[in-house]
């Protein structure tokens, strides 16, 4: 099994931001008492003590999952290592290919949703996390909107939630209830689908399409991926790690090209 990663050096220019990203993957295992102890502790003056610190965390994967935490002694390298995880590729789709279009899904009610509905429209594909965490799940929705309401009449948001590995879902089953109401909302500008596997082979036939056009296995899910399909279908780019604000030039971009 090889993950997608590309090189930085690719056809769509990555813009450098220090913006937050957009969507932190969770994941129960939490700091140790050890870390949080240092993390805290306000007589660590030591700097080479809090520069091994920090790089344990970051590559432990805490810019994500406690990202409050971390930003207040672990800021630079965590905002370095959200640089080198940003990357992206582009895809062409030829006339006897298959088509994003072709594609179909239900959504979070249960309703069936035809992908040709999209076409005309810069789409695009996001997954998100199954987060128990009180408000997480909505300020992500939350986001996604702000940027599809700027451009109401051209851009689609497609939002796959989906279950990370690394949570144990069973022993937060009692802490879940925000997680449905925001998924269970209607009513939304944008479309959230039905839980999916993102990975595996029974992952969600949209996923299956989406990674063989890039020729992948699996998708890296510790790394936010977003997919860009242009309003023809003819062309499809994955952006790894991006920021929103990143999102949002990637749009633009293809507004003022394709439409």
């Amino acid at each position: 099994t090889h993950y997608i990663h590309y090189d930085s050096y690719s056809k769509m220019v990555i813009y450098s931001s220090a913006s937050i990203l957009l969507f932190f993957v969770a994941q129960l295992s939490i700091f140790s008492s050890q870390f949080l102890t240092a993390i805290n502790a306000q007589d660590l003056h030591e700097e080479k003590n809090l520069e091994e610190l920090c790089a344990e965390l970051v590559a432990g994967g805490h810019c994500r999952s406690n990202p409050d935490l971390i930003k207040r002694k672990c800021a630079k390298p965590c905002m370095n290592w959200q640089k080198s995880v940003r990357s992206t590729d582009t895809k062409n789709i030829h006339e006897d290919e298959p088509s994003f279009f072709d594609l179909s899904s239900k959504n979070a009610t249960g309703s069936v949703i035809n992908f040709r509905k999209f076409e005309g429209y810069v789409t695009i594909v996001a997954n998100v996390a199954k987060l128990c965490e009180e408000g997480k799940t909505e300020e992500i929705y939350a986001e996604y909107t702000k940027i599809q309401q700027i451009w109401p009449y051209t851009v689609e948001f497609v939002i796959f939630t989906f279950e990370h590995p690394e949570i144990d879902y069973d022993a937060d089953a009692d802490f879940c209830d925000h997680h449905k109401e925001a998924f269970n909302k209607q009513g939304r500008a944008i479309n959230i689908m039905e839980e999916a596997k993102v990975n595996g082979l029974d992952s969600h036939p949209v996923y299956k399409y989406l990674k063989s056009t890039f020729d992948v296995d699996d998708l890296d899910l510790g790394i936010p991926t977003v997919f860009l399909i242009t309003p023809d279908g003819e062309q499809i780019e994955v952006h790894l790690g991006p920021s929103a604000r990143e999102i949002r030039k990637y749009i633009y971009l293809h507004l003022e090209r394709d439409l």
